[in-house]
């Protein structure tokens, strides 16, 4: 079996190292360090929090305009709730695009562009 990524998270350190454990009793594991991005989702430590960016999703959203539709629903729904109204709308649309929707779409984009620094703090 081969896996590419996976992440495995918990509140409780040394429970967590019991699962890597168990896991590496049963398969060969290349490596396991502490994660800085999965799935396009960024991570930053501190002492008392974690958060999580897309800034670099962003920029590929970005460049691949064509693509928008699926990404900034994805984006919306996973690290950026401030653009999930605003995506809702025109995606219920997409089937028959107007002007007006293009026009949406692409001030979401401007948005994301001037904000894609923004994170998630837990």
């Amino acid at each position: 079996m081969y896996v590419d990524d996976l992440l495995i998270a918990g509140s409780d350190d040394s429970e967590v190292g019991v699962v890597i454990q168990l896991l590496r009793n049963e398969f060969e594991i290349s490596k396991a360090e502490v994660a800085n991005e999965f799935l396009g989702i960024s991570f930053e430590y501190s002492q008392n929090k974690l958060s999580l960016g897309q800034k670099a999703y962003v920029e590929k959203v970005l460049n691949k305009f064509r693509m928008a539709d699926c990404a900034l629903l994805y984006l919306s729904m996973t690290t950026r709730p401030d653009i999930l109204y605003s995506v809702n709308c025109p995606s219920q649309i997409q089937e028959q695009p107007t002007n007006s929707a293009w026009t949406g779409l692409k001030r979401i984009l401007r948005y994301l562009k001037g904000t894609s620094e923004l994170v998630i703090i837990l």
